[in-house]
């Protein structure tokens, strides 16, 4: 008979090709996820970073890696509060400078806390 033939064939066929598709899934999802795992515990680090005050981080990754998008928009956060930063600093400077030369031109004095606080208002808080 043909099937006392075929059937044996046929299983010992499904049988590889169930294998080897199982395979590829397994290797598949395990490539998959380490390009998305590997970029994600790098960046939880770089935020943990981040929280602590330090701004001088970039939150670059392989190119190949997934998560760019979010990569390079941590990094433009990261650039615009470096900006605000040194943007208050400079202006607490020049306040104390005015302070310290001329401590009776509340002008002055008023003019710079007003810039003070127009950075400031910049954060919804």
């Amino acid at each position: 008979r043909t099937s006392d033939f075929l059937f044996p064939v046929m299983a010992q066929t499904l049988i590889i090709v169930t294998v080897f598709s199982a395979l590829s899934v397994i290797i598949l999802t395990l490539f998959t996820s380490h390009k998305i795992a590997g970029p994600l515990y790098r960046l939880k680090k770089e935020i943990e970073l981040f929280r602590e005050g330090n701004l001088n981080l970039n939150f670059k990754i392989r190119e190949k890696d997934q998560l760019q998008a979010l990569a390079n928009a941590l990094s433009d956060l990261a650039d615009s509060l470096k900006d605000k930063h040194k943007a208050l600093k400079d202006k607490a400077l020049q306040l104390k400078d005015i302070l310290q030369t001329s401590y009776n031109d509340r002008d002055a004095v008023n003019a710079k806390l007003k810039e003070l606080e127009d950075i400031l208002n910049y954060f919804k808080i």
